[in-house]
């Protein structure tokens, strides 16, 4: 780890974790105020779920080395970090503006939930690496929630007649055909930026 950054670390996430909270509950408020709240679409969305996961990690890797909680945000930082690097890549190379995701209309949360708080993650992950590097064998279990995501919104959206993502919904131009093209592509490339974390995470140096 970064001497540096060490000192500064739990100012950083808990600074990153607040801002996510402030950002998605802010959101909640707009949504609620115009009438149109409805809490399973809300948590529907990889954007939500992604940040959601991200601020408990952030907050609980700096709880004590022997509590469980630290333990389990050890675990889940490999996979959370990735699949919020997803939510930074997929949004802004596919969704933007703003208006395409979450329904968010304000540009500071928007910037909040899809590019500063992938980037804090993958920084972090960066200067404070695991203390023990993941190796490739890992990959799998970090794809089986995106893959479970996929599920679960084809299932739910063919039931209640909604879909997270554009690209997730059969009833607009292209059809079933373009989702599953979508879908052919969106998996692999997540597979690239999984192997890509893992080879960026160098063993640290003892603190």
């Amino acid at each position: 780890m970064m001497p540096g950054y060490r000192r500064i670390r739990p100012f950083v996430r808990l600074v990153a974790a607040l801002s996510i909270v402030v950002a998605l509950a802010a959101q909640v408020q707009v949504v609620s105020t115009l009438g149109t709240l409805n809490w399973a679409n809300f948590f529907s969305y990889f954007t939500v779920e992604s940040n959601v996961a991200a601020v408990f990690v952030l907050l609980c890797l700096e709880f004590s080395n022997d509590t469980v909680l630290h333990r389990l945000a050890t675990r889940l930082r490999g996979p959370v970090t990735l699949y919020m690097v997803m939510t930074g890549v997929i949004y802004n190379a596919l969704l933007a503006p703003a208006s395409a995701d979450v329904s968010i209309t304000a540009t500071w949360t928007d910037l909040i939930v899809h590019t500063f708080g992938p980037l804090l993650m993958l920084v972090d992950w960066l200067l404070a690496p695991p203390p023990q590097r993941p190796r490739v064998r890992h990959i799998p279990g970090w794809l089986a929630f995106p893959m479970v995501y996929v599920a679960y919104s084809l299932i739910r959206g063919s039931i209640a007649n909604w879909y997270p993502y554009p690209f997730f919904n059969p009833n607009l131009d292209g059809g079933a055909g373009k989702v599953a093209i979508a879908i052919a592509v969106l998996m692999p490339a997540v597979a690239l930026i999984a192997l890509g974390l893992v080879k960026l995470a160098r063993n640290p140096k003892p603190s």
